[in-house]
């Protein structure tokens, strides 16, 4: 990796530029997985850094064809940090990414039949429990990722908006359209008691695409709530 660095200021106020530039053979030294492919990512951006904040601008993310550029700015105020990020990208295949192997889905799916309790379990304990350690750190996010079009398999979507925020509550809402014309929005919010809330909403579901009935067309709306 490479850096350059300029401080400048004067006593407790010293504050700094930096150039900073990596290079990764390997995704996965950033997400280990045994279903991520091995591909290299270039990462790129200019750091601008005081006391109680950075200011990061330029962020460059670029693997194979995929391209993210970006900003992004961490305050740290009254002892609580706010991370604000936002990020954009014309076109993601994840089949650049992610391997599939039938094989390793057919054992879970049989696992999953075996022991569904445990796996249950599993979701409940590890994931909200990860979440429930995320309130113990005085922090806020407000993060946005803009997607143009989402390759995944043989399918393809559209204009996709992901908002990750959390203060009081973590909350997680995503935005797509489902070619040519569905648009899918999905609403979330995990509170620290563990409680989760979640909506569905499909505009303009187009019938006749999705079922194998001739003689039945048209669009449909549809709301889907839920909570535990």
């Amino acid at each position: 990796w490479k850096s350059s660095e300029k401080a400048y200021g004067k006593g407790a106020n010293n504050s700094a530029k930096i150039d900073f530039e990596l290079a990764l053979k390997d995704l996965n030294y950033f997400i280990s997985s045994k279903n991520i492919k091995k591909v290299p990512l270039d990462i790129r951006a200019s750091l601008d850094l005081s006391k109680d904040f950075l200011n990061i601008k330029n962020i460059l993310l670029k693997s194979k064809n995929t391209l993210f550029e970006g900003k992004g700015r961490i305050k740290k105020e009254n002892g609580i940090k706010t991370y604000n990020i936002k990020l954009k990208s014309p076109e993601i295949d994840l089949n650049n990414f992610i391997s599939y192997d039938a094989n390793n889905l057919k054992k879970v799916k049989n696992k999953s039949k075996i022991s569904k309790k445990k796996v249950v379990d599993i979701k409940n304990d590890s994931f909200l429990d990860d979440v429930e350690k995320f309130y113990d750190i005085d922090n806020n996010l407000n993060i946005e990722i803009l997607i143009d079009q989402l390759k995944f398999k043989k399918a393809s979507f559209t204009n996709l908006n992901i908002k990750v925020k959390a203060k009081k509550d973590l909350n997680v809402n995503f935005t797509f359209k489902d070619n040519p014309a569905s648009k899918i929005t999905f609403i979330s919010t995990i509170k620290k008691n563990k409680n989760v809330y979640f909506k569905v909403m499909v505009k303009d579901f187009d019938i006749k695409k999705n079922n194998s009935f001739n003689y039945v067309s048209g669009f449909l709306d549809i709301s889907l709530n839920g909570n535990s």
